[in-house]
């Protein structure tokens, strides 16, 4: 803009004095725009380049800060000591926390011999049996019949109740009430 104050003030006189110079001038003030559109379209996108950046790298973090808190809420909430969870919650970077859960699961494995983590795989199993047949409003790895399921896997023997007149056991209280479908399950 200040170029564009030249030609329209300082350059009038010199047009006057030297006519010649007139398409110069203009040429020059013509270069300079383009000059100077090129460079604020370039500033533009540099600045659009690095805000795109920083957001996914923020969106990167804060997926990772996800998957850190959904491993400790969702996939083992229900095997994970308290001692194992402040030492967790306490662990300052990434890498601790990978090293945690590989460690983890390592303790776990029943036969470290071998390639595959036969507990981690029977627990990830458990919590797909939950919610392919505990849903009910929320996910099955919630409910009371799933969180049982994972933690002490499939019941020895399963006892069905239809809704309706149940007779209670002496241990409940005995006599006749009303309930609402059940199972019992036995370990």
């Amino acid at each position: 803009e200040q170029r564009h104050q030249f030609w329209e003030n300082e350059g009038n006189v010199l047009r006057r004095k030297h006519p010649k110079l007139n398409r110069y001038f203009r040429q020059h003030l013509e270069n300079l725009e383009e000059e100077h559109t090129f460079y604020k379209a370039r500033r533009v996108r540099e600045a659009e380049e690095e805000t795109r950046i920083a957001a996914e790298a923020e969106q990167l973090r804060e997926e990772q800060q996800d998957y850190y808190k959904k491993w400790q809420i969702e996939d083992v909430v229900y095997i994970l000591t308290d001692e194992e969870k402040d030492v967790f919650n306490k662990l300052t970077n990434d890498d601790e926390r990978d090293a945690f859960i590989e460690q983890f699961w390592r303790r776990r494995d029943p036969d470290p011999n071998t390639s595959i983590n036969e507990f981690k795989e029977e627990h990830y199993r458990r919590i797909a049996y939950a919610n392919e047949h505990f849903t009910s409003g929320v996910e099955g790895w919630v409910t009371d019949r799933g969180r049982i399921y994972i933690t002490f896997g499939p019941p020895n023997t399963i006892e069905d109740h239809q809704g309706g007149r149940y007779r209670r056991r002496y241990e409940e209280g005995g006599l006749y009430t009303a309930v609402y479908a059940f199972q019992r399950w036995f370990y």
